[in-house]
């Protein structure tokens, strides 16, 4: 079986989309191994926005009565899907139905959608959260008629202000998977997903561990 990881590795060096809360850990206990007195173990605690690194969002995000993240479908986070290769997408360029046509085919028998731009290799630049590509509204509609039930992407948001499109995909209960990385060692189709929130009761988001494997 091919595994691959489509994570960012969550440390202290990890940006945060502006505005939300960067990570930091606070080590509690310190492990002190087998024959000492007293036996501890390695205790920590961590604090992190719940849109940093590799996350999905639940309804709730823009939806004030929309469904929590524990209360997302896990079935659309675990399944076939396929990747749209987009790697000539332009900085700041939207993602429009014609750039979609000739993938309509694979969509429709691969319901759980990543979108391959290229742009996480600016994940650490000043630019990354800027000039990011963003999906049409428009696409957005079109992506629901052929039944996608996932959408993912190698860049931090789905549009910018003011959110059409979240309030489109969210509205209809689409789970969108932001920050994915390593989408390039992937084949177009023929793999699943398997990308699962934390049950965080009554929550926008969460960070997912996202793989692809076939």
């Amino acid at each position: 079986m091919n595994i691959v990881d489509l994570s960012y590795c969550v440390d202290e060096t990890i940006p945060a989309y502006p505005g939300d809360t960067p990570y930091a850990v606070n080590v509690a206990m310190i492990a002190t191994g087998p024959g000492k007195d007293p036996i501890l173990p390695n205790l920590s605690q961590i604090r992190l926005g719940l849109h940093v690194g590799t996350h999905g969002d639940a309804p709730f995000h823009f939806w004030p009565s929309g469904n929590t993240i524990d209360k997302v479908d896990l079935h659309r986070g675990l399944g076939a899907a396929c990747k749209i290769i987009l790697d000539h997408i332009k900085p700041g360029q939207a993602i429009l139905v014609e750039h979609l046509k000739e993938f309509e085919a694979m969509i429709t028998q691969n319901p759980r959608i990543l979108f391959w731009t290229g742009w996480d290799k600016n994940f650490r630049n000043p630019n990354y959260f800027t000039h990011h590509p963003y999906i049409h509204s428009d696409t957005a509609k079109y992506l629901l008629t052929l039944g996608v039930i996932t959408v993912g992407m190698d860049f931090p948001s789905v549009d910018y202000p003011p959110h059409d499109t979240h309030f489109v995909l969210l509205g209809a209960n689409i789970f969108i998977l932001e920050n994915l990385t390593g989408l390039e060692q992937l084949p177009t189709d023929g793999f699943s997903l398997a990308a699962l929130p934390l049950k965080l009761r009554g929550r926008d988001g969460s960070p997912v561990r996202a793989v692809a494997f076939w």
